[in-house]
């Protein structure tokens, strides 16, 4: 049960997160879809990416470059990880339900 909670928080909390990414990636000229992926992948790659680029000697110009490189591979690899992480929120409940229906069956 704790977990079926802990799945529906964390579902909720992806949802609110690609709406609010979804209306920064509306536009006029259309839905920019690579766009949303890194913004969707960004919270789950940051943490998985274990390795930061440090910019040495290039300048704040070039420490801000390095800085958008590391959150466009954050990015990039975080809408893997999301995707994933969806995979297991999903089995967990088709799982439960189906718990559920096999002791109701055995009643």
């Amino acid at each position: 049960m704790r977990k079926i909670i802990s799945n529906t928080l964390q579902l909720g909390l992806i949802v609110i997160w690609a709406l609010t990414c979804y209306s920064i990636c509306r536009s006029k000229e259309g839905f920019n879809y690579f766009l949303f992926w890194i913004l969707n992948g960004f919270p789950f790659g940051f943490q998985k990416l274990r390795m930061l680029l440090f910019a040495r000697g290039l300048g704040l110009a070039g420490e801000i470059g390095v800085f958008a490189l590391d959150a466009i591979v954050a990015g990039l690899i975080g809408g893997i990880f999301l995707i994933k992480k969806l995979v297991v929120i999903m089995a967990d409940y088709i799982r439960t339900v189906g718990k559920l229906f096999r002791r109701k069956a055995t009643e």
